[in-house]
């Protein structure tokens, strides 16, 4: 009788064990489809952008970043490698970035200075600003320096605005 029991036992877990095995292909299978069905709305029309902007005072003005006609930009990703010299200084990154010809807003971005060569500075950051408008430029704390320049690398994409804007 512990036989029949047995073989009664073992044909009940294979049972079990061909239904999971049949459920879990079909819900592989749904979550293929159902991933196949959505999509990210603005992926078409995500085109690539990578700027890079010297900013110095040599040239002692916010350098625009130029932004297509009819495109946002989305930046995602900032790195700075900057100098100063000769003082204690503290650079200073500014991102003006602007919506609509609204008024930009500015976003300070600190670079870290380094701990083997003095008065170099370096930052990367990942981050998300809209901009129709967008422009770098620089300050500093500290004592005022008599060098500053600092290259600014941008990464991001660019999105198609809506004309029902």
């Amino acid at each position: 009788m512990t036989w029949k029991r047995t073989v009664l036992g073992l044909a009940a877990v294979a049972a079990v064990i061909a239904l999971v095995s049949l459920a879990g292909p079909r819900r592989a299978f749904a979550d293929a489809v159902s991933a196949v069905l959505m999509r990210d709305a603005d992926l078409p029309a995500r085109q690539p952008f990578q700027a890079a902007v010297i900013v110095s005072l040599n040239n002692f003005r916010n350098q625009e970043v130029r932004i297509p006609a009819g495109k946002r930009l989305v930046v995602e990703y900032v790195t700075i490698a900057g100098g100063t010299c000769c003082t204690n200084t503290q650079p200073l990154i500014l991102l003006n970035a602007s919506l609509n010809g609204a008024a930009a807003t500015t976003f300070y971005l600190q670079p870290v200075q380094s701990e083997v060569a003095q008065n170099q500075f370096y930052k990367s950051e990942m981050m998300r600003v809209y901009a129709d408008q967008l422009s770098v430029g620089f300050g500093w704390s500290g004592g005022a320096p008599s060098q500053l320049v600092s290259n600014v690398a941008i990464s991001g994409h660019l999105i198609d605005i809506s004309t029902e804007e």
